[in-house]
């Protein structure tokens, strides 16, 4: 319960967050009491606000209920392991600073965007896949240390992040929400209604960032993990 107070405290009434040095027992509970606290509110936002939304004629079912992936083990390696672990480094690795933090960051989200467009385009077809992978490394690898080479030992990011800490993460949570548009199919309802009925990903994703900023990056996927883990399980069961 502690977690969820200091968790609501440090984007609402930062002078009430009680921040101390954590254990391990102690980030391993709180990211579970934050996991908890995910699906309730997952309860409520979908079950409740969507559903009655849809009840009363103001929003067309918008639920994707296609599978990505005809395998469960392919869900659980790309879904469960490889996504959480992408999206986090993109959304909320560098809201803790560090040089390295940064340029994987950015060196990430070059790599995924080229690899969304040339998957989108079929020019992956043209080329043979080792190449494809060889390309998009190499480009990350080149992002990553030009980006390292700027921003090393760089006090006005570092200065900029902490000044801005809560504003960051508020701002990671909304885009992490407004990237799972791409889960259903956009209409013009859906865009104007869009808070609501992405609401559950964007206390997601402000979860996520407390406990990245809180407690270390690896139980920020710890949680993204044992999150997408289990929907995951229930939809293929």
């Amino acid at each position: 319960m502690n977690t969820i107070k200091n968790f609501i405290f440090f984007y609402l009434n930062p002078g009430k967050e009680v921040v101390r040095e954590y254990t391990f027992y102690d980030k391993l509970k709180g990211t579970g009491s934050l996991l908890v606290f995910n699906f309730l509110f997952l309860i409520f936002s979908g079950v409740l606000i969507n559903t009655l939304l849809i009840e009363f004629g103001l929003l067309i079912d918008p639920t994707v209920t296609k599978k990505s992936f005809t395998l469960i083990e392919q869900a659980l390696v790309f879904g469960v392991l490889i996504a959480p672990l992408v999206e986090e480094i993109i959304s909320r690795v560098w809201l803790v600073y560090s040089d390295f933090n940064i340029s994987i960051a950015v060196s990430t989200l070059v790599v995924v965007l080229i690899f969304k467009i040339l998957m989108s385009a079929d020019y992956h077809r043209l080329i043979d896949a080792p190449l494809n992978a060889f390309v998009l490394l190499s480009v990350g690898i080149v992002i990553f240390y030009s980006t390292q080479f700027l921003v090393k030992k760089s006090l006005e990011v570092s200065s900029f992040i902490s000044a801005n800490i809560r504003i960051l993460a508020t701002m990671s949570g909304v885009a992490f929400g407004y990237l799972h548009l791409y889960n259903y199919k956009i209409t013009l309802n859906l865009l104007l209604l869009s808070p609501i009925v992405l609401i559950n990903y964007i206390v997601g994703g402000l979860l996520i960032g407390y406990i990245r900023i809180r407690f270390s990056f690896f139980y920020a996927v710890l949680l993204h993990i044992a999150f997408n883990a289990v929907l995951l399980l229930i939809k293929y069961r």
